[in-house]
């Protein structure tokens, strides 16, 4: 078994001194509104022990708060069911008032929650689109299959933007699972937009409630963004606008957090202190986790050279005895 080891005294230190300078940076996780398991704060709870390793204060609430309640950041790991006119209330305020606002909605979420939802961003000029996003993968077997999980490799990630600026550098790739496309287009001149990480023409989406995993003649086709940040150009005081949008779910409910480090960079830049390292890095000592490339080398191995091995090896016992 291969240890994980964490920088722990950084963490300790930053977290001490954000105790002894302005306080903890409180964060609202919205919970509650995923149907299953999910929608639990337990399954929460390795996000939030991410969190409060970072220095910051996150609570999983099954509300959401309102602008002058302490919190700094508003996140939103999906949303399945319907809200309550209070919640509508509080996060048209929210949005409104320019406060850090992080809002993942996986394929699952019905059509009307995220209508709602681009309505209510349609200022920030992305929007949700609806389907499942799937691409071709090189099995163990060498056979070329389809699947709805997704690698997206460096060449995919924004190489400048800080919050997958150090995935980029270390040519790590990211893994995202049951995802919708999201779109750029419209809104208002008072922001920007960046994809953070997007897919290639090689993508495309399942509109049917029974996907085939199949590309056909209606499906939609790639380059499409799966994650895009968006912020004011010109920031009211301390009020930047940031928000982030992603097309899926799953990384925030992954018990491992494999993807620990975008989730850490998000939440900083989120917060304004992108500049910040991190306190809790990973060091190399990651698991093995092979890239697309390297996955069909093995491959490739395993069905050419192996045998061509084993034949040579005969060819060269029977050349000898024969001799």
């Amino acid at each position: 078994a291969r240890i994980l080891r964490q920088r722990i005294d950084p963490a300790i230190a930053t977290a001490a001194l954000r105790l002894g300078t302005a306080g903890l940076t409180r964060i609202a996780v919205l919970s509650g509104h995923r149907p299953g398991p999910a929608g639990t704060s337990e399954a929460l709870a390795p996000l939030l022990r991410l969190l409060r390793g970072e220095g910051f204060d996150p609570m999983a609430i099954d509300h959401v708060p309102g602008v002058d309640d302490g919190f700094s950041l508003l996140m939103i790991p999906g949303q399945g069911t319907a809200m309550l006119e209070s919640d509508v209330a509080a996060v048209e305020e929210w949005v409104s008032s320019g406060l850090p606002l992080l809002i993942a909605l996986g394929f699952s979420s019905p059509a009307n929650i995220t209508e709602n939802w681009n309505r209510r961003l349609a200022a920030r000029g992305v929007s949700f689109g609806q389907g499942l996003v799937c691409q071709k993968w090189r099995g163990t077997t060498g056979t070329s299959q389809c699947a709805n999980a997704l690698e997206i490799p460096p060449s995919r990630l924004a190489q400048f933007h800080p919050i997958t600026a150090s995935i980029y550098l270390a040519q790590r790739h990211l893994l995202m699972v049951g995802a919708r496309p999201l779109s750029i287009g419209g809104g208002d001149n008072e922001y920007s937009r960046e994809q953070v990480f997007w897919m290639d023409r090689n993508a495309w989406v399942e509109h049917s409630d029974l996907p085939d995993f199949v590309p056909g003649p209606n499906d939609s086709r790639g380059p499409f963004p799966l994650a895009v940040a968006c912020e004011l150009w010109t920031p009211t005081g301390n009020l930047k606008g940031r928000t982030l949008m992603l097309g899926s779910t799953g990384l925030f409910f992954d018990p491992n957090l494999r993807e620990r480090d975008f989730l850490s960079s998000s939440t900083r830049w989120l917060l304004g202190s992108e500049a910040s390292k991190s306190g809790l890095v990973n060091l190399p000592s990651l698991p093995f986790r092979p890239s697309e490339q390297v996955r069909a080398r093995i491959a490739n191995f395993s069905i050419l050279t192996l045998p061509g091995c084993t034949l040579l090896i005969g060819f060269l016992v029977f050349w000898r005895r024969r001799r």
